[in-house]
């Protein structure tokens, strides 16, 4: 595995309408890869936009080496011969142990099953919860299942994002958890960190990253 990190320019037009559209984004990602992944979900990398002070970055995390070339060419600063930077996730993923500390980021996209009252066998709708009340529940619910004691977090980001694809217009509810957790099952955090948390992993969400713990 690799995580990826690649600043990106937001004042050039190419940029805006990519932000504005996360399937024109994740198209532009799918691209830095040399085979597609769409219809090989032990391959899709998962991806975020994170902004860290006054600059916008995207961060992938992918079973394969990317080459943002192209990337950078587009929404970046082609001139400056910019880079990116590419790390091996492997050892990383390997050297999680219970009773770690860490801080954690994750951009998701919090859902509920809505039952049918005229179907009651019937799968239930995926809703988006739109609540924060709602939102942590989904979050702490999640983050249990997938072996985290969690610390103190907050919801730093809350958004209804739309766009269209296909001629049909798309409405995801987003919001970006922060805090500090604990680790109570590495192999179940490996899993959460690898294949992601919730739904619209392909619009930029459920990417789990962690960082050092502040002391």
């Amino acid at each position: 595995m690799y995580l990826s990190r690649v600043e990106i320019n937001p004042r050039l037009r190419a940029c805006k309408l990519a932000l504005n559209s996360p399937q024109r984004l994740h198209a532009m990602i799918a691209a830095s890869f040399p085979n597609p992944v769409d219809d090989m979900p032990a391959k899709r990398h998962l991806w975020r936009v994170d902004r860290l002070k006054h600059s916008l970055f995207i961060l992938v995390m992918s079973p394969d080496k990317p080459d943002f070339t192209h990337l950078i060419e587009q929404i970046g600063w082609p001139a400056s011969e910019q880079k990116w930077k590419t790390t091996q996730y492997d050892s990383f993923l390997t050297n999680l142990q219970q009773g770690q500390q860490w801080q954690f980021r994750l951009q998701a996209n919090p859902t509920f099953s809505k039952m049918n009252t005229e179907s009651p066998n019937a799968r239930g709708k995926i809703t988006p919860c739109l609540r924060i009340d709602d939102q942590k529940q989904w979050f702490e619910a999640k983050m249990t299942k997938y072996g985290v004691i969690l610390g103190g977090y907050e919801v730093s980001n809350r958004e209804v994002r739309q766009f269209a694809r296909d001629g049909k217009t798309i409405t995801l509810s987003i919001a970006t958890f922060e805090g500090n957790l604990t680790v109570a099952n590495p192999d179940l955090l490996r899993e959460a960190l690898t294949n992601g948390i919730g739904r619209a992993k392909a619009y930029g969400c459920g990417l789990l990253t962690l960082a050092r713990a502040s002391q």
